[in-house]
């Protein structure tokens, strides 16, 4: 399915965002964001708040504008500089160094005026913590470093230190960052600090002030029961009369593993429960504490 914006049919929505599609029109919603079409409705309204009619008068108009990467018609992005008349698909610019920030008017920068707050720059190739692959020359739109990182050296006892670990090992590639957060949502935050004197809030803001695009949805890891599953044992037994029921299931007093009820593993007290691979003395008598032995005690 191709975005009727950028007339490509790339389908990775942490770096493009999710194809929308509605009343006939299929826009990839970060081409949406970034784009000269203006945002005039409720967020319910329209495709995200673009109203129909909007999308619709400005795709003839955007068509007419050439991209000065790849030189192709449907440019949607323009450069926020005055004076400056580069446009870009959003594709195009994500790979060639230009950003939208995604914070306030939605501003975006092509690569010659693209507005650089790092207090610090690697002057050397540095490793991405993220995906461990190498950074090699500083790009602020492709060299990401948070605040925090960069003023983390105002809460440790070695400050000189802290600035040279910063410098070395601080910066991330845009592309890791916008991946995560795409997963992380909401619970979005530096991936590589504490974040003391800096709220989640202020982080988040910051990497959209760098072209980093944050969903307003919950983490990955919070959907389809994935926690749920997690704190909700199942009897494991294969003769369980009632294995939907998940009450009174313990788990292995030594290994935690191999969740049963008490009845079908034939004790009257969690304390006295042990797996079939735990239930060999020489493996339980190296955990001494247990309330077995207590009473011993």
């Amino acid at each position: 399915m191709k975005c009727d914006i950028c007339t490509f049919d790339d389908n990775d929505p942490p770096l493009y965002g999710e194809i929308l599609s509605s009343n006939g029109i299929n826009v990839h919603y970060l081409c949406l964001l970034s784009s000269i079409i203006p945002q005039r409705c409720a967020l319910n309204s329209g495709i995200k708040g673009f109203a129909f009619k909007d999308i619709k008068s400005y795709l003839p108009i955007i068509k007419n504008y050439s991209c000065y990467i790849c030189k192709e018609n449907s440019a949607a992005v323009t450069c926020a500089l005055p004076n400056c008349n580069r446009r870009w698909h959003y594709k195009c610019g994500r790979k060639e160094s230009c950003i939208t920030q995604f914070i306030g008017i939605f501003n975006s920068y092509c690569d010659k005026h693209i507005p650089d707050s790092n207090l610090h720059k690697h002057k050397h190739p540095v490793y991405c913590p993220v995906c461990f692959e190498t950074i090699q020359q500083y790009n602020p739109a492709h060299s990401i470093i948070s605040k925090c990182c960069l003023e983390a050296h105002k809460y440790v006892d070695s400050p000189h230190v802290a600035l040279e670990v910063v410098k070395k090992c601080g910066f991330v590639h845009s592309e890791c960052i916008q991946r995560y957060v795409y997963n992380a949502g909401y619970f979005s935050k530096c991936v590589i600090c504490c974040m003391k004197g800096m709220t989640i809030n202020d982080y988040q803001n910051d990497m959209r002030l760098k072209g980093i695009f944050i969903p307003m949805k919950d983490a990955e890891w919070e959907k389809d029961e994935y926690f749920l599953n997690m704190t909700k044992n199942k009897c494991e037994d294969k003769n369980c009369p009632n294995p939907s029921i998940s009450r009174n299931v313990w788990t292995c007093i030594v290994c935690g593993c191999y969740p049963r009820h008490l009845s079908c593993a034939n004790v009257d007290n969690v304390e006295d429960y042990y797996c079939m691979l735990c239930i060999d003395q020489s493996f339980t008598q190296r955990v001494p504490f247990t309330s077995r032995y207590k009473k011993q005690f």
